[in-house]
């Protein structure tokens, strides 16, 4: 997938590449986009994803962070989890009318012996003090208030970002929300996305097309596009990596 278009960066689909969703980006990808566009230029950052993997996430964060020219960060449509992490690298984060942020705490899947259980666990404690460190950094707010934020699925909409800390400014255009967001991975997503989500599958094989169902239920424009990335892999794939490769050396 091409990322890159002018001065933009589209961060469109899952975060990371595990072999299985063409519809993803990674580190690499981004790092590749940022040099082809010089140093001093300033870049656009067009989000909308569902999340993936930590490691890749809170990479291309850095990257865009150590980026010397003026980052934007633009939430399309939904800038969850791990995308959610990518937006804070914005010098402006701006969030379409109607978009979505969630953040949550890394979650894993553990085998092995109480060593590697325990590891496991200490690994997951410190990527979650590292995101409360950069979503507090970004918003002002206690590391405290954050780490009890991602103690749980917490969603923000547009308005809510902006007043929390985790957003500037609202952009007038609407939203365009993933659709082929899988909502079954995150059951505290908001009723009006999870009946959307619900309805655009069920229209998916016959009747109105998924973005005409989501805009629909979503009271869309008939003009907003939507885009239409697989659903991505968890935040845990990154740590059952490492915790594999910790389990070989002991």
């Amino acid at each position: 997938m091409t990322i890159l278009n002018g001065n933009t960066i589209y961060l469109h689909g899952a975060v990371g590449d595990h072999g299985f969703d063409t519809n993803c980006f990674t580190s690499a990808e981004v790092v590749d986009a940022l040099r082809a566009l010089g140093s001093s230029s300033p870049v656009t950052v067009s989000i909308n994803s569902e999340g993936g993997d930590y490691l890749d996430g809170v990479s291309i964060y850095n990257a865009l962070k150590a980026h010397p020219g003026r980052v934007t960060c633009l939430v399309e449509g939904i800038a969850l989890s791990a995308g959610s992490l990518i937006a804070m690298a914005g010098d402006e984060i701006a969030m379409r009318l109607g978009s979505l942020m969630m953040i949550h705490g890394c979650s894993s899947m553990a085998h092995g012996t109480i060593s590697q259980l325990e590891a496991e666990i200490d690994l997951v404690r410190k990527i979650n003090k590292s995101m409360a460190e950069i979503y507090a950094r970004r918003t002002k707010r206690p590391i405290a208030e954050i780490e009890r934020m991602l103690a749980t699925d917490t969603w923000f909409s547009a308005t809510e970002a902006v007043a929390a800390g985790f957003a500037d400014r609202i952009a007038e255009d609407h939203a365009k929300l993933a659709a082929s967001f899988d909502v079954e991975r995150y059951k505290t997503a908001p009723a009006a996305v999870q009946e959307a989500m619900r309805r655009a599958k069920a229209s998916a094989s016959s009747g109105p097309s998924m973005a005409e169902s989501m805009r629909k239920v979503l009271g869309m424009k008939p003009t907003a596009s939507l885009p239409n990335p697989a659903a991505g892999p968890t935040m845990a794939e990154s740590m059952r990596k490492v915790l594999a490769q910790q389990g070989k050396r002991t």
